[in-house]
């Protein structure tokens, strides 16, 4: 018999908010759920809110799901813990291209993120009490993957999300296979999108190559046109390779500011963890030769696209030098354990950055309870203290305050690589001069 007991506002808003967020759901779907609305009760299991998500997935996912949630419960209030984790999850490590600067591919099989894996680690993170988690979808090409992964991916957020908890999603893609279905995802929810693009024709033709040894530039411009077509805001992150930083700054931003982009970043290339010597990167730009690029890109852009482009990098030094506030990793200070990179296999590591180094691993994210243990294990303390001795003697510069010895990995590549570092600084001391003397002088106040 039909229960006619009226629903609770509370309740209902809550079956609201699902739907909202269920933009995996079909239309029958959400109308299926209107129409229970006056057969359920305040008392009813919210669970029942949740199952038509489970159309998604298949049979062993299901059981998978019950098996995972009868089993140890998820870890809670880890204590030390950051207000906010960004999760770097390595859906995949295969790719579609073979940039030359490039040593986070994978061939062969076992790189892509099994259901279980990222069932349990969203699990895991998401009760971990965490107040704010940002997922950051990277690859190898997230793309090559079925477009149901993230749609699983979103139920998944939606099941373990704790009230009042802040999630968000960002996508790294290089865009050459992007389709109307896939931007379409992307704005119905909300993921950030970064599209990998080098800022000049011919450099990117030379880097960024597919399997085949062919050019992909006008398939990311033609990825760049889907974007824009369904109203998807998307970032571009330019890899400075030495041959880029010798270019004219103000052809570069004119260029990028012609995309369509809501903004740039510039990254510096990571060389493989294991070299030793830059002879066996010729890619590799020294940090100091970075910072000498960005403050030729600062020079042109202040003058004529800071109201046009953001650039991420002198943005965030920008607002660091007004409010003291850290807007990127960066600057942060104590990043070890703020950043973990989730890989298919649901072993965990720091940032991207370490990829294959067996010092910055930690632990497994594939079990119930394992976060907390991760948190607790001597490579993760040992990494903290590498860190804060990287920066030991940087105290005394007086932009420390504010840039909180800037990035652990740049400041290990500058003591390998780097004639000039000295270990005083990090490095964007330079940089930092420029850009207070190009911000506007504050008048003394009246009293």
């Amino acid at each position: 018999m039909k229960n006619t007991t009226p629903v609770s506002p509370d309740f209902t808003q809550v079956a609201e908010r699902l739907i909202q967020r269920g933009s995996f759901l079909t239309a029958g779907e959400v109308d299926w759920i209107r129409a229970q609305t006056a057969a359920l009760t305040p008392s009813s299991d919210l669970d029942a809110w949740l199952q038509p998500g489970t159309a998604l997935l298949n049979d062993p996912e299901q059981l998978k799901i019950r098996v995972i949630e009868q089993g140890e419960p998820a870890a809670t209030r880890i204590a030390g813990l950051p207000r906010r984790m960004f999760a770097i999850m390595k859906a995949t490590r295969l790719c579609n291209l073979r940039c030359k600067y490039c040593n986070a591919w994978r061939a062969g099989p076992n790189q892509v993120m099994t259901f279980e894996v990222l069932a349990q680690s969203t699990r895991e993170i998401l009760q971990s009490g965490v107040p704010c988690v940002d997922f950051v979808w990277h690859g190898g090409e997230v793309t090559l993957l079925d477009i149901d992964f993230f749609r699983k991916a979103r139920w998944l957020q939606t099941r373990y999300q704790r009230p009042g908890q802040e999630v968000s999603n960002s996508i790294q893609t290089n865009a050459t296979i992007l389709t109307d279905e896939w931007a379409q995802f992307f704005r119905e929810n909300k993921f950030a999108v970064g599209v990998s693009l080098d800022a000049m024709a011919t450099f990117h033709d030379e880097n960024r190559l597919d399997v085949a040894d062919k050019e992909t530039w006008s398939r990311v411009l033609k990825g760049l046109g889907i974007l824009r077509r369904n109203d998807v805001e998307f970032g571009l992150l330019v890899v400075v390779t030495a041959r880029l930083a010798a270019c004219d700054p103000a052809a570069i931003l004119s260029f990028l500011a012609s995309t369509g982009s809501t903004g740039v970043s510039f990254v510096n290339v990571i060389p493989d963890n294991k070299a030793t010597d830059i002879a066996q990167d010729p890619h590799y730009l020294p940090f100091s030769e970075y910072v000498a690029f960005l403050q030729r890109i600062h020079g042109v852009w202040r003058r004529d696209y800071s109201t046009r482009l953001r650039v991420r990098e002198l943005d965030a030094l920008e607002k660091l030098l007004i409010d003291g506030t850290p807007r990127i990793c960066v600057h942060a200070g104590h990043c070890m354990g703020e950043f973990l990179t989730v890989e298919p296999d649901g072993m965990v590591a720091a940032c991207d950055k370490y990829v294959g180094d067996p010092n910055y691993t930690f632990g497994t994210i594939a079990a119930p309870g394992s976060l907390a243990r991760l948190y607790e294990t001597e490579k993760l303390a040992a990494a903290r203290q590498v860190a804060a001795a990287d920066t030991a003697n940087m105290k005394a510069c007086p932009f420390f305050s504010l840039c909180n010895g800037g990035c652990p990995h740049d400041n290990r590549l500058s003591k390998i690589f780097d004639r000039k570092w000295a270990g005083n600084c990090c490095g964007l001391g330079p940089l930092l001069e420029d850009i207070r003397e190009s911000l506007p002088r504050r008048e003394p106040s009246v009293t």
